[in-house]
Order: C-alpha cells, then sequence, then structure tokens
C-alpha cells in the first residue's frame, strides 16, 4: 500500500513538473533541443493591414480593398526576448444578391518587401451562399503568430536602415456566381494591392569605451615611435555585440576590432608620420545594429625635433650609418 502511494504521488509531482515547464507554447523538450529558452513580450503586437469588401448590389458587384499604408509599430527586444507579431485583415459581404454565390478573401504574408519574397502564411476565407446565409457577413482574417527576436535583424540585409524588419502583406477577393463546382468569375479584385508591414527596432547605443595607451593624455611623444592603445568596458543596454573602432585622425583609415561580449577589450597600433600636432586617438563602441557610443580619446604631442637629435645622434655613435639616414637628415 505504502507502495502504491508513493508511486502515485511521484507521478503527480512528475506531471506538474512537465505543465510548470510548458509555458507559452514551449515545451521543456523544445526548450532543451533549442540551447536556451525564450520569453514573450506580455502583450502581442497587432499590425491592422486593411478590410476586404464584396458589394453585391442588385445590378453589380464590386471588389474592394481598403489597404492600410505602412503599418507601423516601434518594439523593444533586448537580447533575451521574443517578440510576438500578429498581422489580421478585416473583410466583410454587403450582398443583396438572390442568386447562389460564392466568395473568396485570401490574405498572404511574405517576408521582406518585394513580390516574389518567401511566404511566411496564406489564409483563405470561403464562403457560399445557399440561401440559408445572411446577406450582411463579416469576419477577421488572422495570420499564426511570427515570433522575432533581435538575431532576426541581424540575419537580413537592410539598405535604409539596420534595425528595420519588412513584411510584405497582400490582399485578394473574389467573387462568383452559378454552381459551386463549375461558377464562373464573376469579378475578381487586383491582386497586387499590398501594403508592408515594419517593425522597428529598439536600439540604444553602447556605454563610452575607456581608452588607454602607452602614451597618455597630454603627454610628449616620439614621431619615430609606435603607439598601441587599448580600448575596452563598452556596455550595450540591450546586450548586443559590439566592437571597438579607432580613428588617428591624421588622414589615414580607421581601424577596428572584430564584434565581442560586451565589457571586452581591443588593442589597435599607430605610427604618425607627421610631427605637427596636437595629435588625438579617438575610439568608440559599434553595435551589431549600427548605434555607436560617445567617443573617447586621448591628445599628446609628437615633436620632429626629437626625431632629428635621434638621427645626429646616430651619425655621431656610428660613422657608418649610411647615406639614406643622411639624406633622410637633408630633407628635413
Amino acid at each position: 500500500m505504502k507502495e502504491s502511494k508513493t508511486i502515485i504521488l511521484t507521478a503527480f509531482l512528475l506531471m506538474m513538473l512537465l505543465s510548470t515547464n510548458a509555458v507559452n507554447g514551449f515545451s521543456i523538450n523544445e526548450e532543451k533541443n533549442s540551447g536556451k529558452a525564450f520569453s514573450k513580450l506580455e502583450d502581442p503586437i497587432e499590425i491592422y493591414v486593411g478590410k476586404m469588401t464584396i458589394d453585391g448590389e442588385w445590378d453589380s458587384i464590386a471588389c474592394d480593398i481598403d489597404i492600410v499604408d505602412y503599418p507601423y509599430e516601434k518594439i523593444d527586444i533586448d537580447s533575451e526576448t521574443t517578440a510576438t507579431i500578429i498581422f489580421y485583415a478585416n473583410w466583410e459581404i454587403i450582398n443583396e444578391q438572390t442568386s447562389k454565390e460564392k466568395w473568396f478573401f485570401n490574405m498572404t504574408l511574405r517576408n521582406g518587401n518585394v513580390p516574389d519574397s518567401e511566404i511566411i502564411d496564406n489564409k483563405k476565407v470561403t464562403i457560399e451562399d445557399d440561401f440559408g446565409l445572411s446577406n450582411n457577413q463579416e469576419g477577421v482574417i488572422y495570420f499564426d503568430e511570427i515570433h522575432l527576436n533581435r538575431d532576426d535583424f541581424e540575419k537580413h540585409e537592410f539598405h535604409q536602415k539596420p534595425d528595420e524588419r519588412k513584411f510584405r502583406t497582400t490582399l485578394e477577393c473574389i467573387y462568383y456566381t452559378g454552381s459551386w463546382v463549375s461558377g464562373d468569375l464573376e469579378e475578381e479584385s487586383q491582386k497586387d494591392l499590398w501594403t508592408i508591414g515594419r517593425i522597428d527596432l529598439n536600439n540604444d547605443k553602447p556605454s563610452e569605451p575607456k581608452l588607454s595607451g602607452n602614451i597618455g593624455e597630454g603627454e610628449t611623444g616620439d614621431i619615430s615611435e609606435i603607439y598601441t592603445f587599448t580600448a575596452k568596458d563598452s556596455y550595450d543596454p540591450d546586450g548586443d555585440k559590439i566592437k571597438y573602432v579607432f580613428s588617428w585622425n591624421d588622414g589615414q583609415p580607421s581601424d577596428e576590432t572584430d564584434f565581442m561580449a560586451g565589457g571586452g577589450s581591443g588593442k589597435k597600433s599607430h605610427q604618425w608620420n607627421d610631427g605637427t600636432g596636437p595629435h588625438e586617438v579617438t575610439c568608440y563602441a559599434k553595435d551589431r545594429f549600427g548605434a555607436i557610443s560617445s567617443f573617447a580619446k586621448i591628445s599628446f604631442t609628437l615633436p620632429r625635433s626629437r626625431f632629428i637629435k635621434s638621427i645626429i645622434f646616430k651619425l655621431i655613435e656610428n660613422e657608418n650609418i649610411g647615406l639614406e639616414l643622411l639624406f633622410n637628415l637633408i630633407k628635413l
């Protein structure tokens, strides 16, 4: 008896554990296989696309589509959050016909803003008027939920804005009269009525990096030396990876590190060819979506006089230093 009670209690606890770990349709097995769990934004973001209407008067039929131009939402997804997006459209039948009819309302969602983009989902409402239906009807077409996280924004190339994701939605309504099987096409809406749903990602800029080098602020160095600078401790509020960009302010291209986790460090070295000053190194952090931090800088001087003195000392120490070094001195 004791053993059977123990078995029942164990089974009950196991069921409770499994139900607790099946949150938002994400089961414990799915979480294990994916490598990490994700949490959804509490409220789904709904984007209204438009309305499809069939207006059937006694003498004519009209298929109308009202599109919402560029429905826009601004969402905030941090590194551990997934947003739920729902696209939907309304449809309506205003009918005064007495003949047997049927209607189609189609809605297609594509991944991108061009007509041949990949289809994410397609929904169709089909209604046949068998004289038993009300003349006036209406409803809503919803797509299945679409889940977006910050990685989804990074995987796609955006030419205008790096933090904008676009979806193309096409609406279509069709009206038939006659037999359900062999009905004649009475009127068909244009198939190129579409809208673009834009999802903009909130993207905060990283913090200003700490910048140091083997020459410090206000110090005097040597034009002949190569100096190394280290940037570190920049963090991104959204948890995005960052990289450091070093500008030398002498007409030479900037140098940048690879992307790294926030708080990391990166080093770059540079040698200046011009002794006029003052010289300045600036550095900023840039996240994977293009947001940049404020600039850190180090200013210093590299007088050419030190370079001239070093050449003279070498000539004195070594009479055979060679003509090339002497020519460099003459050019100065």
